[in-house]
């Protein structure tokens, strides 16, 4: 529901600040509209009906780790689907960040220090 009515309000301040008067579909390229539909389908619905399965069933410091894999994982794919250049600093923070989420979730409730 949050998504929907931010997606309203964004909609309505776009047409009351004139946004949509200047939208011509017909000069969105077909690749941006195959975009926007991976967005609302499996970048945004599928993403977010995942997640309240997940809270629902996986212990809540596991589900939270999401935020901070999904950006790694997006780096990934991006060199591996469209050729983007990873740097080594790119790598190396990759590394901290996996090995951070591994280490979170390696620590078991009572054996904290």
């Amino acid at each position: 529901m949050e998504m929907l009515v931010g997606g309203a309000v964004l909609a309505g301040l776009a047409a009351a600040t004139g946004e949509l008067g200047r939208l011509d579909p017909g000069q969105v390229t077909g690749r941006s509209w195959l975009a926007l539909l991976y967005l609302i389908g499996p970048g945004s619905l599928l993403a977010m009906t995942c997640y309240v399965v997940a809270l629902r069933r996986l212990p809540r410091a596991a589900v939270s780790t999401y935020a901070y894999v999904n950006p790694v994982v997006a780096i990934g794919l991006g060199a591996l689907l469209l050729g983007e250049h990873l740097t080594l600093i790119t790598l190396l923070g990759g590394a901290v960040v996996l090995a951070s989420v591994a280490l979170l979730l390696s620590t078991r409730p009572g054996k904290e220090q």
